[in-house]
């Protein structure tokens, strides 16, 4: 993650994932289920936010949920 220039973490699941592994970076945990029924639109505005915030600093985000993972 390191020479992927990562300054942020936005987890999206409902598992706790540990402390320690996102230490060294800003982390945002948005605690939802994978289901259909999941209002995930109410998350986009703190989501983009965050996002924004890490490419402003001129960092790079990673987000992830279940086994996707994504790299702004």
């Amino acid at each position: 993650m390191k020479a992927a220039n990562i300054t942020h973490v936005l987890s999206v699941l409902n598992l706790q994932p540990g402390d320690e592994l996102f230490r060294p970076y800003k982390h945002l945990m948005i605690a939802v289920d994978d289901v259909e029924e999941e209002d995930l639109l109410s998350h986009f505005a703190t989501a983009n936010a965050f996002i924004q915030t890490g490419l402003d600093a001129g960092g790079a985000v990673l987000v992830h949920w279940s086994v996707l993972y994504l790299l702004f």
